[in-house]
């Protein structure tokens, strides 16, 4: 904060790069300071759980995606949802969790497969994939009626971390997704 000071007291200084640079600096730190944080909220809710994961587990488990992370985000947004995912995953053990991952990893693979072949999204083969991810979801996280599942299609577009998840996994796809889950909930709500 001092080398600012000076800075900005320079006649030729550019003031608002010097204060963007010290906000960008202050910001990284406050993200490594919540990110130690999580980590120990982790921590304290995994001795309180008996969780049957150490670290090493739950990485090779998700790699670099620490479902942690947006563990607060989730139980402000839907509570309801975030404690019957809790309350469910709570006793899973590594191998739980890797046929959990692995289904949802090979639902997405069918699901760009469906687009790369150029399959229309409202394809009873694509939208019988769109199902399969419903009741994935259902079986290993939360209850997730056809409606909830909208929702989630709609978020897949709304939030870059959910699009990126998609789009990852093939260009165009999250969007592909979301009309699936969208066909998939008209044909289950039958004939208007």
């Amino acid at each position: 904060m001092e080398d600012i000071a000076v800075a900005i007291g320079e006649p030729d200084a550019d003031r608002v790069a010097i204060l963007e640079d010290q906000r960008r600096l202050l910001a990284a730190e406050a993200d490594r300071l919540a990110a130690m944080v999580r980590s120990l909220t982790r921590a304290i809710n995994a001795e309180k759980a008996g969780e049957t994961m150490n670290a090493e587990e739950m990485f090779e488990v998700f790699g670099d995606f620490d479902p942690s992370e947006h563990e607060a985000e989730a139980e402000a947004k839907w509570p309801e949802v975030f404690e019957q995912s809790r309350q469910r995953t709570a006793g899973y053990g590594k191998e739980q969790w890797q046929a959990a991952v692995a289904e949802g990893e090979a639902i997405a693979a069918k699901l760009g497969a469906l687009l790369a072949a150029g399959t229309e999204p409202d394809s009873l083969e694509t939208m019988d994939a769109a199902e399969e991810h419903r009741l994935s979801i259902d079986r290993w996280y939360y209850p997730c009626s056809s409606v909830q599942h909208v929702g989630l299609g709609e978020m897949y577009l709304a939030d870059a971390r959910f699009r990126k998840y998609w789009e990852d996994r093939g260009e165009g796809l999250a969007t592909y997704v979301h009309d699936a889950i969208v066909a998939n909930a008209r044909r289950a709500a039958g004939p208007a």
